[in-house]
């Protein structure tokens, strides 16, 4: 079964999980890694993290229909959501975890869509060869301007489909 999300030119701050329920898609997610670890060095430089500074890391498996679609690789620092792994966000957004536990407002982001592939780790997560193509949606969110979350989402093609709805253009002015 094919998936689509329909993405306006300009929409409030919505997830992945939205997308899905807006189509009515019965979802499950499972982490199959959470905990705190030493960032890498993009996420190091994209956070301004110094060398002894820590990041919580999740890997979470979005399933559709009971299909695996999407493996989530979510980064936050650990000083912005200190003990974020012993919440439980089964069932719920990281954005609302963030919200309820630690007053963090999400308010913006920037998403980068691209044609990838599947590396070892999520191809085995979504039951597909190393490799095999796959959408690679590369998100930054944040709380105000502070940068608060890196997240990548490997989305298998042959189950989930995008569509853009770009704003209306006045034509008779280009």
């Amino acid at each position: 079964m094919l998936f689509r999300s329909a993405s306006p030119a300009a929409k409030p701050l919505s997830s992945f999980s939205e997308a899905l329920a807006r189509q009515g898609a019965a979802q499950a997610a499972r982490f199959s890694q959470f905990g705190e670890e030493t960032p890498s060095a993009q996420a190091r430089a994209a956070f301004g993290l110094k060398n002894q500074d820590t990041v919580i890391s999740m890997t979470r498996v979005r399933q559709c229909q009971g299909e695996p679609t999407a493996c989530e690789q979510i980064t936050i620092p650990t000083s912005v959501a200190p003990d974020l792994q012993e919440t439980d966000v089964t069932g719920t957004s990281i954005g609302e975890a963030l919200r309820k536990k630690y007053g963090i407002e999400l308010t913006r982001s920037h998403e980068t869509l691209r044609v990838g592939s599947l590396d070892k780790d999520a191809a085995e997560a979504l039951g597909a060869r190393a490799g095999s193509p796959a959408f690679v949606l590369e998100r930054q969110t944040f709380a105000g301007e502070r940068l608060v979350e890196l997240r990548e989402i490997s989305i298998r093609p042959d189950r989930f489909q995008f569509e853009l709805a770009p704003a209306p253009v006045d034509l008779e002015r280009d």
